[in-house]
């Protein structure tokens, strides 16, 4: 792995710890069907905020 690579790694991980420290919640997406499924969750949880 060059350097470029590594520290491309280093700011992603350091951008999703921010993230995650400010309440952002990080979610693995393995293939496409969990990305379906997280869409349609956050897009019910979106709603939800809606109507309340």
């Amino acid at each position: 792995m060059t350097r470029a690579h590594i520290y491309e790694y280093e700011v992603e991980t350091k951008f999703i710890d921010r993230l995650e420290f400010i309440g952002y919640e990080y979610v693995e997406l393995k293939n496409y069907n969990d990305v379906i499924d997280n869409f349609r969750e956050q897009l019910t949880r979106f709603n939800e905020a809606k109507i309340k």
